[in-house]
């Protein structure tokens, strides 16, 4: 089968899978739609773009990192310096994945917090959920829902494998960073490939796509959505004050008053944003990634603590790390 048709067929059959998995999740009662919303996370005095422009600027750096990196590696090869597609990936040595691994996470990573910081304090960074305080509660809640999650998630890997081969659809048998992995001979360099993919990655990919992409969106559909009902009830003009009434002037209310949100905005925000997160990574993992990730935007939501949603993270690719070295290389 063509690529083409490889890539079209992939294209119509991961959302019925998606749909489905999402279905036998609320079934299985992993997911309970109504009690899914939180409270705001973004603190009065911060407008939903401070987190855009925040977003805009990590993902600058995480960008630029791996650019300037693969510039430079150009320039040492004696290419041009003009076209850094133009160089095979398939020639970076393990430790050149390594870098590539581990440092434009973790800068775009420290990114997010300096910009949350700069633009929010404090309680922006504590309000998305990253409280010292709330790491020991996060891990803990990130274990308990790997339990939950793994096993059906390791299932629809399983039959989205069953339904790859039974349409002929081919693609890598691992992520480019298991290959490496596999491939090093260098324990240093096997340490840090390992570091990229089970700590880096997941805390980078949580804070964005779950403290701010997710978050994003949440507020946005709750200010495009939600009526502007009025926070007080005023006497109408003309009609005198009953009796016993306190006489205090009522004040207006802030132009930021958090609206709650309803159930239907944040379960949309949680769609979108983990549709957005399957796209960015190869599409023959968009299935699982998904699903994957409706568990992290799920997590997110009902604890109000991204620490648990990047110790799930964590945990599913230290696990898959794991179970791929142990059947691919008897390790």
């Amino acid at each position: 089968m063509s690529i083409l048709g490889e890539n079209a067929l992939s294209i119509l059959i991961w959302p019925a899978i998606m749909i489905a998995s999402a279905v036998a999740l609320i079934a299985a009662g992993v997911l309970r739609p109504r009690a899914v919303s939180g409270p705001d996370r973004v603190p009065p005095g911060t407008h939903v773009w401070h987190l855009v422009m925040v977003a805009g600027f990590a993902f600058f750096v995480w960008i630029f990192t791996q650019q300037a990196f693969i510039y430079a590696k150009l320039a040492q090869a004696g290419g041009t310096t003009t076209a850094p597609a133009t160089l095979d990936l398939s020639r970076l040595s393990p430790n050149d994945w390594a870098f590539l691994a581990t440092i434009p996470a973790l800068a775009a990573a420290i990114a997010l917090w300096a910009g949350d910081r700069g633009v929010g304090g404090p309680e922006l960074v504590r309000g998305l959920g990253l409280s010292p305080r709330g790491l020991p509660r996060g891990i803990a809640g990130g274990i308990l829902g790997a339990v939950a999650i793994f096993p059906p998630l390791y299932l629809l890997m399983v039959l989205t494998e069953w339904v790859y081969q039974r349409l002929h659809i081919s693609h890598p048998p691992e992520h480019d960073l298991l290959r490496v992995m596999g491939e090093t001979k260098s324990l240093t360099s096997e340490l840090f490939l390992i570091l990229g993919a089970t700590v880096a990655a997941p805390l980078w990919e949580e804070y964005m796509f779950r403290g701010h992409v997710q978050t994003i969106i949440r507020k946005v559909l709750i200010r495009l959505t939600t009526a502007d009902d009025p926070p007080f009830a005023r006497p109408a003009g003309g009609f005198p004050v009953a009796a016993g009434a306190s006489t205090t002037p009522i004040p207006d209310a802030p132009a930021d008053v958090a609206r709650p949100p309803r159930v239907w905005q944040t379960w949309g925000a949680i769609v979108i944003a983990s549709a957005i997160f399957a796209m960015v990574h190869p599409m023959w993992m968009w299935s699982p990634i998904f699903f994957l990730a409706l568990g992290l935007g799920y997590a997110y939501e009902r604890t109000g603590n991204l620490w648990t949603s990047m110790t799930i993270h964590c945990l599913f690719n230290g696990a898959s790390t794991f179970l791929y070295f142990s059947g691919v290389h008897g390790r």
